[in-house]
């Protein structure tokens, strides 16, 4: 909770010791005084035990209420700095996903008419790597949805590992296509290549055309997450 909302508990928890304070001095003085009252003198030593006990009897309440809300207020700040950390780690292994597959993809592109095989193999190394830390964050993501009441962030970011794993998956079908077929070229199984390749390309434009508004709508929903 914010500042102004911990102020707040703390001036309820210190009218509702007041109340009791008063009306116990209250309650203290009909039962400790004779009658009537306007007849019978003024007992300090009375008084000072009925004012000594509701000021013990005070403290004694607001101690743990104050402490109490200290602590969840501690609870509450500790699981927000959670919360910021891990959204921003999110997005800074997204954008670090998002730089990695622009560049094997594109470099992958170029491989149409690629017929020797080695020279796709370092691409689907690297894309299996890519998709393993991508399944990674999802499973973080699982994770983090106990913690969060407003769930568009992880969402948000589901979305877009979504997108990213199935572009490698249109990405990986290609190369596996180029690695059967390479070494019996024929008019059928070139049709068969070129097609996996028009799957994986269109994938790609379309993922290039999203990314920019998937990348903005996820870090608008993080803003929420910010402390200041």
């Amino acid at each position: 909770m914010d500042n102004n909302q911990l102020n707040s508990k703390i001036l309820k928890i210190g009218m509702w010791i007041f109340s009791f304070f008063f009306w116990y001095l209250v309650v203290a003085f009909f039962l400790k005084s004779n009658y009537p009252i306007y007849e019978q003198p003024f007992n300090r030593k009375e008084a000072y035990e009925a004012l000594r006990d509701g000021l013990t009897l005070s403290a004694y309440f607001l101690a743990p209420a104050v402490a109490l809300v200290l602590f969840s207020d501690w609870r509450s700040q500790h699981r927000a700095i959670s919360n910021e950390n891990e959204v921003n780690q999110t997005l800074i292994e997204i954008r670090e996903l998002q730089n990695k597959i622009n560049s094997v993809t594109f470099e992958l592109s170029f491989q149409k008419n690629q017929e020797i095989e080695e020279n796709m193999l370092p691409h689907l190394k690297r894309i299996e790597e890519i998709q393993a830390i991508i399944l990674t964050r999802k499973a973080i993501l699982e994770f983090m949805k106990d913690n969060f009441t407003n769930l568009t962030f992880i969402n948000n970011a589901d979305t877009i590992l979504n997108k990213q794993y199935f572009l490698l998956f249109y990405a990986k079908n290609f190369i596996g296509f180029n690695e059967k077929y390479n070494l019996s070229e024929n008019v059928e199984t070139l049709g068969d290549r070129y097609n996996s390749y028009l799957l994986f390309n269109n994938q790609r434009n379309d993922y290039s055309i999203q990314s920019d508004e998937l990348l903005k709508n996820l870090n608008e929903s993080a803003k929420e997450y910010r402390i200041t």
